[in-house]
């Protein structure tokens, strides 16, 4: 990256890279455009399922775009971190007036996860968070890996984490690290 940082480094984006089970694609914030190169376009496409642990989701047009799939019929789950639900600019009580599952994990550790699973094919992960800031200002990487025993692995691990979390957080917001 020639040393610089943010907006002055120059766009590095590497998509379609095969392996003999998955197609990756990694993208650079700020200068990738990741999700209007990558995510959003997913998102857009999805038939059946996207779920999304994670830390923060405060991004407008994201937000926007899952509704958008919830009433197309897809199955939109969100678990977010407690800390995250105080943030002002946070999305989940947008995104549960429109309808979407959003529960609020509280536990002792972070839900720090930055990922996507869309329709049992799509894995995204990587440090950037669902924010303005991930996609258009902060050095941040993404991994679009179109692998579907790897979505199946990964929507396990969701299903079991929003199994743990209490149904009364699909309305309440905790504290975080309480008691």
């Amino acid at each position: 990256f020639d040393g610089k940082f943010s907006r002055a480094k120059t766009e590095h984006s590497y998509t379609n890279i095969r392996t003999q089970t998955s197609t990756i694609s990694i993208y650079f914030s700020p200068k990738s455009h990741t999700y209007e190169k990558a995510i959003r376009p997913l998102i857009q496409g999805a038939k059946r399922s996207i779920y999304v642990p994670i830390f923060y989701l405060t991004h407008e047009d994201l937000s926007l775009e899952l509704v958008k799939a919830s009433k197309r019929g897809v199955e939109v789950k969100v678990i977010l971190d407690a800390s995250a639900a105080q943030n002002a600019y946070s999305k989940h009580e947008y995104l549960r007036e429109q309808g979407i599952k959003v529960k609020v994990e509280k536990k002792k550790k972070k839900m720090h996860a930055k990922s996507m699973i869309i329709d049992e094919h799509y894995f995204i992960a990587g440090s950037m968070n669902f924010t303005k800031a991930g996609n258009d200002t902060n050095d941040e990487n993404t991994l679009i890996i179109a692998n579907e025993s790897l979505a199946k692995s990964y929507i396990i691990y969701f299903s079991a984490l929003w199994d743990t979390i209490p149904n009364r957080f699909l309305s309440y917001n905790p504290s975080p690290e309480g008691l």
